[in-house]
């Protein structure tokens, strides 16, 4: 079984690339669990219920008109498409994406003698769609 490190990992919201200088990026999905159980049974009856999920990148803040214009990309109550690549963009790797995510918080930590990092919690809209690129 192959195995891959994180940094060829190309992340973008609406188009934009967010993943520079990233620290991590995790993704979550899950679904709710309905007890349909009655009367005399056994065992607890389940259904699937509602699907949802998440995205959580941390990456170093940026400074100047780039840093500017990023964290502007990212205010929270923003809709839009999420994209990911955890191994680049090179024909035949995975891509994922939600096309309808939301901003959910964004985060911005100034430590005492560390660099500066933000937060960004994105909240799923839509189904995450798994596919390659071309």
């Amino acid at each position: 079984m192959s195995r891959y490190t994180g940094k060829d990992l190309v992340v973008k919201f609406n188009g934009h690339a967010l993943e520079a200088d990233f620290r991590t990026f995790d993704v979550d999905e899950s679904i709710t669990i309905v007890d349909a159980s009655a009367g005399d049974d056994t065992y607890k009856e389940k259904l699937t219920g509602q699907k949802d999920g998440s995205a959580t990148l941390a990456l170093l803040g940026q400074t100047g008109a780039t840093g500017t214009t990023t964290w502007g990309y990212v205010v929270p109550g923003t809709s839009g498409t999420l994209e990911w690549a955890p191994e680049g963009t090179t024909t035949t790797k995975p891509k994922h994406y939600v096309s309808k995510a939301y901003v959910e918080n964004r985060a911005e930590s100034h430590p005492y003698e560390d660099v500066v990092e933000w937060n960004i919690s994105f909240t799923y809209s839509a189904a995450v769609v798994d596919t390659v690129y071309p």
